[in-house]
């Protein structure tokens, strides 16, 4: 029996009126970003969860997922030890979740 994959869906981006895009004129996007490693190659340090320039990499990738007016939603696939670190970092840097 295969495993199932934890995962978290937190960050959903909000469309504003200006944004909204008449529904029958496109299908609704869902964009996942695959964090469920082991980082074994990192000594078990989780790369999402290290900052670059102060911010963690999983919240850059977020916020340029967020800013694409294409995504209406975006789904973070995680191992299970890392939702709530990850779920934290999704409340910090956004006001959508």
């Amino acid at each position: 029996m295969a495993e199932k994959h934890p995962f978290i869906r937190v960050f959903t981006r909000r469309k504003t009126t200006e944004e909204a895009v008449p529904e029958e004129s496109r299908r609704w996007t869902t964009a996942v970003v695959v964090a469920a490693g082991g980082s074994t190659r990192m000594g078990g340090v989780s790369k999402q969860l290290l900052t670059l320039g102060g911010m963690p990499v999983l919240a850059r990738s977020l916020m340029a997922l967020n800013e694409a007016s294409l995504v209406d939603e975006i789904v973070i696939v995680s191992r299970e030890e890392d939702m709530l670190p990850f779920y934290d970092i999704c409340r910090r840097y956004s006001s959508g979740v």
